[in-house]
């Protein structure tokens, strides 16, 4: 755990140093000349994000632009990812990429990047505005109908189906990755499974120690339960260590989110029967091109959803 710690503090450290890339082939693309365009994601603590990071790093020395990469100490810091786009924006960026914390809360933020004509694409999570160029993600209502659908077909192997209760643990409450993942989830079982009961959400902000006591707290609450879903790494890897100390791995069907080492390391211990896996890489990629894309004054789509699989333990070390 201390390594992990000393890890993930080095990435963050080197992650904030300026990245500048030159296009030394025919088959790069050139954005503007010395433009700067800062990714601002939903933190470091995770995986996930530093695989994003990398993404945006190897596109933006594809299309030779300076980059930075930042987020807040945890999911839950709105405060600070606002103050982070302040920052950006008095660096006179060219662009900005952005994974808002708070569909709505970062609205007045971007506001004034409109109001600079600095282009804006959000990507993880949506915003409740027209003004970004494009969003990058997961289609996380289908992503959460994948997790459904892998739990009802677990449910009838196990001869569990009919008549289940199962529960969530959801990251953030107000983001729109948690909102569709959940919502995709509970739209296919009510449509495929009615007799299914699902309680109500619990939100973990992503943490494991959060999300370990709420899925204990769940299971002591309804000890005849038969699933359990997890929304994103942190809730996936908090909720499987909360089986394994509840010791009710082998009476739940166990369905997480993302794929990094500790939900690799949970579905191996048998404390997750699979989950839901993104390309973390690609969305920070495919971010930073589009933005580079736009700064040509080409032209980008609305929307970019980026494939996902389903991973259990028959595939796990064959999946990409």
């Amino acid at each position: 755990m201390i390594n992990l710690k000393k890890t993930l503090l080095s990435a963050v450290i080197l992650s904030s140093i300026a990245i500048t890339g030159q296009a030394k082939t025919s088959g790069t693309v050139s954005a503007k000349a010395k433009s700067y365009v800062p990714v601002i994601s939903k933190g470091f603590q995770h995986s996930f994000w530093l695989t994003v990071r990398d993404g945006s790093a190897a596109a933006a020395k594809k299309c030779g632009v300076k980059t930075s990469f930042v987020g807040p100490s945890a999911e839950t810091q709105i405060a600070q990812q606002i103050n982070m786009v302040e920052n950006a924006m008095m660096k006179h960026p060219q662009g900005i990429i952005l994974a808002p914390l708070d569909a709505k809360a970062l609205v007045p933020i971007i506001n004034q990047a409109k109001r600079k004509h600095v282009p804006v694409i959000t990507f993880d999570s949506g915003l409740a505005s027209k003004y970004p160029v494009s969003f990058v993600a997961t289609n996380n209502q289908k992503a959460g109908a994948l997790a459904a659908q892998h739990m009802i077909k677990l449910l009838k192997a196990k001869g569990w189906f009919k008549n289940a209760t199962i529960g969530i643990i959801a990251h953030n409450a107000g983001t729109t990755s948690t909102i569709d993942r959940v919502k995709g989830f509970v739209d296919y079982i009510h449509a495929n499974a009615s007799g299914i009961k699902i309680l109500g959400v619990k939100y973990s902000d992503g943490d494991h120690d959060k999300a370990r006591s709420m899925t204990i707290d769940m299971l002591r609450a309804h000890p005849h339960m038969r699933g359990i879903y997890a929304t994103n790494e942190g809730a996936a890897i908090g909720m499987g260590l909360g089986i394994a100390t509840a010791g009710k791995a082998k009476q739940l069907v166990k369905m997480g989110f993302d794929r990094a080492e500790g939900t690799i390391k949970q579905l191996k211990q048998g404390n997750l029967d699979g989950f839901v896996a993104q390309d973390p890489f690609q969305i920070g990629y495919q971010s930073m091109m589009l933005m580079c894309k736009t700064l040509k004054g080409e032209s980008v789509p609305a929307v970019v959803d980026i494939p996902t699989q389903y991973i259990n333990i028959k595939n796990v070390d064959k999946a990409k």
